[in-house]
């Protein structure tokens, strides 16, 4: 677990600081087909102290890709292989 901020504006306009408190691993071999979604689901919770660990085991249908979408939009997300 990274004990790195994570900051982010709130609806009143300020910074708000939180510490990564929580860490989720997801491990995935050839999940194209339900990998957005678990990770969209992640995105839409309201606690947003988390990262995910995404490791991708040597799939060979798009997960890898997806996986790295994820990456560059949001730091909280790392893929591993």
């Amino acid at each position: 677990m990274s004990n790195e901020p994570l900051a982010g504006v709130n609806g009143s306009g300020f910074i708000r600081v939180e510490m990564v408190t929580v860490s989720v691993v997801v491990p995935a071999r050839n999940a194209a087909a339900t990998l957005g979604k678990t990770l969209e689901s992640l995105l839409a919770q309201t606690f947003t102290g988390w990262e995910v660990l995404i490791v991708d085991d040597m799939s060979d249908d798009g997960t890898r890709m997806i996986a790295e979408e994820f990456d560059v939009a949001d730091r909280r997300f790392t893929v591993l292989q």
